[in-house]
């Protein structure tokens, strides 16, 4: 079959269902000291879903000036090569004076073919005129890993 388009293509591997992406790590947004950790690191992702290979997320940042850039940074080869992927201003929220923050919503390509075992890595980065900050979990980086679907085990 002549695919139209790679939309097309990721469509007839998505109707597959063999693999799916599960987060590795705890959702920042969940916790209760995340306004603290905004304020703190300038920057910090909100919370991610995930859809077979489609991954859609939201970020917080600091509105620390009017001008800002944010993207996430990603890897599916452990930082050998990477990606930008930017992201898009939702909407301002108040907050006590120090605290305003920005939501920004962005997405990442991730390509249906990934191996079990395989893993997506990112980090967030926001960018003023004069400074740069990133959220990239504590150090370790977030990441998405590649996993077998639980009812594909059940046929072998």
């Amino acid at each position: 079959t002549l695919f139209r388009s790679v939309d097309d293509l990721n469509e007839n591997f998505k109707a597959l269902g063999m693999h799916w992406l599960r987060a590795a790590f705890l959702m920042p947004g969940d916790s209760s000291d995340f306004l603290q950790r905004v304020e703190r690191d300038k920057v910090c992702l909100e919370r991610l879903t995930v859809s077979h290979f489609e991954v859609h997320g939201l970020v917080r940042a600091l509105r620390l000036t009017q001008a800002k850039d944010v993207r996430v940074r990603y890897s599916f080869d452990s930082w050998r090569s990477c990606l930008d992927s930017p992201a898009a201003r939702l909407e301002r929220l108040a907050g006590p004076e120090r605290a305003a923050t920005d939501r920004f919503s962005f997405s990442l390509s991730i390509p249906p073919f990934m191996d079990q075992g395989s893993f997506v890595h990112f980090a967030v980065c926001y960018r003023t005129e004069h400074e740069e900050f990133w959220d990239n979990n504590s150090g370790k980086n977030y990441a998405l890993q590649c996993e077998a679907r639980a009812d594909q085990h059940a046929n072998t």
